[in-house]
């Protein structure tokens, strides 16, 4: 079997997405499978895989990043496809397939998020949440448009939980029989291992948060959390991991509250040096989640977890079992969750013992064989 892997990241990690395709690119490998990679130029590299760069053009990471990069790879495959055939072209976000050229091979698309497909229509939910809604409300408007185009354009869907399936069935009218679930996977190194050299992250607690898109992924009320949280826990302080070009907005609500001293922006750093920052807990209390393999990677890394009581995450955090689940929005309590977690020991410990055994559930192999599965049904 010959594969073409379509995707925005593939080695370089700054979401999901880039864990996701990188670990599926080398699960296939793995497996006997050719694999074709065509993604921007300065990603990854793999001696057992080809790779085929396309220019950045200085969109990287932006808003709207994938709407130009999906026609370079229209432009990639077109160029491709001259030269070489492929039974299957898998788009590790399906919205990309949406200026695709018609070709002799059977096309796949996962979708990892449902943020437009279900996003509201009343422009003062997003005028609540986010400090760029006027940008954002349209954008997520037009979205909700063109994704459906996309997707129809693909012989099948992966929906990375059952929520975002539920999601694309209801909004997007797709036959129920062009979606399958395939959740994400993690590898299953050795926590004990892997932390050798470990960063103790100061604060007591110290809280972790690890995300691009800070806004969406709950950051605000995390923050403004903290600021209750800390007239009980003097010595409190989140470590905020990742890139966002609305950082400043964070920084100076922070400012606002009071809480500068007790807030670390580390800004985006490797996957790796992440594992190794060891926490009293992680919380992400998300507005919208497709699945948070974050989750699974702090509980394989041994750290109790707080995320948000929506999308997939609910399918991955059982509430006062393996971690905890607050709405978004509540902030009172969300503060209640971390000063509880903080002062339990025993608590703390039974959200790692079964965090360790839901992280074991979602492994790479499972997902690399259920993909490639569903590339022999096609």
């Amino acid at each position: 079997m010959k594969v073409c892997i379509v995707t925005q990241q593939y080695g370089r990690r700054w979401s999901g997405l880039g864990t996701y395709a990188t670990n599926l690119v080398e699960g296939l490998v793995e497996r006997g499978i050719t694999v074709t990679v065509i993604c921007p130029e300065g990603m990854g590299s793999n001696d057992k895989v080809k790779i085929v760069p396309v220019r950045m053009r200085g969109w990287e990471k932006g808003v709207n990043y994938w709407l130009p990069l999906a026609r370079q790879f229209r432009k990639a495959l077109i160029k491709l496809f001259r030269n070489d055939t492929y039974d299957v072209v898998h788009f590790t976000d399906a919205r990309e397939a949406l200026f695709a050229p018609e070709l002799p091979a059977k096309t796949v698309g996962t979708m990892n998020d449902y943020y437009a497909a279900d996003a509201p229509a009343n422009p003062f939910y997003f005028r609540k949440h986010y400090s760029d809604w006027p940008v954002r409300y349209p954008y997520y408007q037009f979205m909700r448009r063109v994704e459906p185009v996309a997707l129809k354009k693909l012989d099948k869907v992966i929906a990375n939980s059952r929520y975002v399936k539920d999601v694309l069935l209801k909004n997007y009218s797709l036959d129920a029989g062009r979606v399958s679930v395939i959740n994400y996977g993690i590898d299953g190194i050795d926590p004990d291992v892997a932390r050798e050299g470990e960063n103790e992250l100061e604060g007591d607690p110290s809280i972790l948060f690890v995300g691009a898109n800070f806004q969406r992924k709950g950051l605000p009320d995390l923050l403004k959390a903290a600021a209750v949280a800390r007239e009980n826990l003097d010595n409190l302080v989140v470590h905020v991991v990742g890139e966002d070009k609305k950082a400043d907005v964070a920084k100076e609500l922070a400012a606002r509250l009071g809480i500068s001293d007790a807030v670390r922006f580390h800004g985006l750093a490797a996957n790796a040096d992440v594992r190794k920052m060891k926490a009293d807990m992680f919380v992400m209390p998300s507005l919208v989640e497709g699945f948070g393999i974050v989750f699974l990677e702090a509980m394989m890394s041994k750290i109790p977890v707080i995320g948000g009581n929506v999308g997939g995450t609910v399918e991955l955090i059982r509430d006062g079992v393996n971690g905890f689940t607050v709405n978004p929005g509540d902030v009172e309590g969300l503060a209640g969750k971390i000063i509880q977690l903080s002062g339990d020991g025993k608590l703390r410990r039974a959200f790692i013992e079964e965090g360790m055994k839901t992280a074991k559930e979602y492994t790479i192999p499972e997902m690399v064989g259920q993909t490639i599965e569903l590339y022999e049904r096609l």
